[in-house]
């Protein structure tokens, strides 16, 4: 078979949410951004060059003594196989292979951006090193591209972790040295990703893994934890399934077992399949499985979804992924004395709390994050603010209203 790449290319267009109104109550319970009506519910995404949902620092919300095991992380399968095109050795195109063997929409750190915190690549040794490949084609990437990427976002969030399955689907094309041997080189003494690759082999709290990558492997590898099927780790992975209904039925069985299993299990679930010869792409199964994955989510008593490897994950998919984080807790915050002090939070999209206001503040981007971090800095004397985008009222820059008590809501 001849040596196949995928070119991936770039997009010029990007969709940026009109925000109106959007509150946060500090002291109460956690919810999401606030995006157009139809944004906000959107479990499938499958345009532009950003998720049109920001989610830059959702960890930094949660305490430290937080288990792994405990979260709902949002991920991506296959993450690197965003727009694609297969050319052969010499640089000929074939054919498109839009529909067989596109996963994603985004490039990694916009999917980053958008709160995804769990990632999937499939590697190949190609004269020594790591390159990233998918179903025996060559992506055009490297897996010094994902570390480095994602290196560059932890240090910009250094409250954050990323996990980062990795598999091996092909095999090498040359005899360097043993598929777990080529991979510890990118965390030896010396490289570039010693440090943030996270050194742990056992399930950690959030303490240990801030600013870290945090390897998920099935083949030994002397950092990250292991994905075989124990007490520590339960993962779902059936690729293939007949029909899309058997595919939400292993989908939400293992929902159903992270919800009410063992808190110090890690349940992994595989949300991607594909059925060629009945027509089925990755992207029909993802509208159907993510629309019942979000039903599913606002519809029932879940207590935790655990790590959903998702292809087209929409921004409503990912915020109530995220939301799942904050039913129960309280979030703390770093103080400037370097501790850290207990809060919670909650966000409350198309809402007006008029009054009470003991200052405002013109914010450079219109990130309602920012005005969330203007009155997290003044807490407690911040308890809520009003975020209002820009072109309400004629302004021309977002405002944060910063308010000492939490005055009546009105819609608005």
């Amino acid at each position: 078979m001849p040596l196949l790449h995928l070119l991936r290319a770039r997009r010029p267009t990007s969709f940026q949410p009109s925000l109106r109104f959007l509150l946060i109550a500090v002291g109460l319970a956690f919810a999401l951004p606030s995006l157009p009506a139809a944004a906000q519910q959107e479990a499938y995404f499958d345009g532009g060059e950003n998720i049109p949902t920001s989610n830059l620092d959702w960890m930094r919300w949660l305490p430290d003594s937080t288990h792994l095991a405990t979260l709902t992380v949002p991920g991506t399968y296959e993450s690197m196989t965003d727009e694609t095109e297969v050319y052969d050795e010499n640089g000929n195109p074939l054919y498109p292979l839009a529909r067989r063997m596109l996963n994603q929409r985004v490039e990694l750190l916009p999917q980053l951006n958008a709160g995804i915190r769990a990632l999937s690549v499939t590697v190949r040794i190609v004269n020594g090193k790591l390159k990233i490949y998918y179903d025996g084609y060559f992506l055009m990437g490297s897996f010094d591209e994902v570390l480095s990427t994602v290196t560059e976002f932890l240090k910009q969030h250094p409250f954050e972790t990323v996990l980062l399955r990795v598999k091996e689907e092909y095999t090498e094309d040359t005899t360097y040295r043993p598929f777990k041997e080529t991979l510890e080189q990118y965390y030896a003494t010396g490289s570039p990703y010693e440090a943030v690759i996270w050194r742990g082999t056992t399930l950690p709290s959030l303490r240990e893994v801030r600013g870290k990558i945090v390897l998920l492997h099935d083949f030994g590898a002397t950092r990250g934890i292991p994905l075989s099927n124990n007490s520590a780790v339960q993962l779902s992975e059936q690729a293939w399934p007949d029909t899309v209904d058997e595919k939400w039925r292993l989908v939400r069985n293992h929902l159903d077992a992270a919800s009410s299993g063992a808190a110090a299990t890690l349940y992994v679930n595989e949300l991607s399949a594909q059925y060629e010869e009945l027509g089925l792409y990755r992207a029909d199964f993802a509208s159907s499985i993510n629309d019942n994955t979000l039903d599913y989510l606002n519809g029932s008593n879940v207590q935790r979804a655990g790590v959903l490897l998702m292809d087209f994950p929409g921004p409503g998919l990912i915020n109530a992924l995220i939301a799942k984080n904050f039913r129960h807790s309280l979030f703390s915050v770093p103080t400037d004395n370097g501790r850290r002090t207990n809060v919670g939070s909650y966000l409350q999209p198309g809402l007006d709390r008029p009054g009470m206001d003991f200052d405002s503040v013109e914010l450079d981007e219109a990130r309602p994050e920012l005005c969330r971090e203007t009155c997290l800095k003044k807490y407690p004397t911040c308890k809520s603010f009003n975020y209002v985008s820009p072109g309400v009222g004629g302004a021309t820059k977002a405002r944060c209203w910063r308010k000492y008590c939490f005055p009546p809501q009105f819609s608005s």
